[in-house]
């Protein structure tokens, strides 16, 4: 299992080569599956899309496909992500995405598919692995929950992730809310800047950062 969990995708230079060693062969012939999925309930300027597809062609790519697990069936979706090798999930709304995973079949077949894959995270797609988000859900997240398991996630993972760690994007990203958590939970959190990633390959974790980022026990 690869993972690379981040805040904001491939920001820096540290990240991005983490990245490229991570699929472990040339760009040029590596296939990027594009979930846009957590990001569909939030109304705003979808710009920072077509920034992660330039991002992309930098680096070499020149196969991006981009598949929506909320719009088409398993049948379709499920051979496209076999195929590739990375499969990059856009940040946006956890408990949606959540949702999502659940509902489209993707969270029962999850492990098995990474097995020889690269699972990019962002922000929302980081979160959704780890055990909670350690978030309350808003207004429009409110008819994806599954009562009683509001904020559970996959458990894929056995930490949590915070992104946008002291950006200033979210109260609970704040070092005092995350301390706070970290009392009430049995399992550890990082908190991670959006220059800062997780790197799992295999049985191997570390951290990746340019920026700043903390574990809270």
């Amino acid at each position: 299992m690869k993972l690379l969990l981040t805040s904001d995708g491939l920001t820096n230079q540290s990240i991005s080569e983490t990245f490229l060693k991570l699929i472990g062969k040339n760009p040029s012939k590596s296939k990027v599956v594009f979930i846009p999925t957590a990001s569909n309930i939030i109304a705003k300027d979808r710009q920072w899309m077509v920034d992660e597809f330039l991002k992309l062609k930098k680096l070499g790519f020149s196969y991006v496909d981009m598949v929506d697990i909320a719009a088409i069936a398993k049948e379709d979706w499920e051979p496209r992500f076999s195929s590739a090798d990375v499969l990059l999930f856009a940040g946006g709304n956890p408990f949606y995405l959540k949702y999502w995973f659940q509902k489209s079949g993707l969270a029962d077949i999850l492990l098995k598919l990474i097995e020889n894959k690269v699972y990019l995270g962002v922000s929302a797609s980081s979160m959704i692995i780890g055990p909670d988000f350690l978030i309350q859900p808003k207004q429009q997240s409110k008819k994806y929950l599954e009562k009683g398991k509001e904020t559970i996630g996959l458990g894929i993972i056995d930490y949590a992730i915070m992104p946008h760690y002291e950006e200033g994007s979210q109260d609970e990203s704040t070092e005092k809310h995350l301390r706070g958590f970290a009392k009430k939970v049995k399992f550890p959190i990082y908190g991670i800047d959006d220059n800062s990633a997780i790197v799992v390959n295999g049985g191997k974790r570390e951290i990746v950062s340019e920026g700043k980022w903390k574990k809270f026990e």
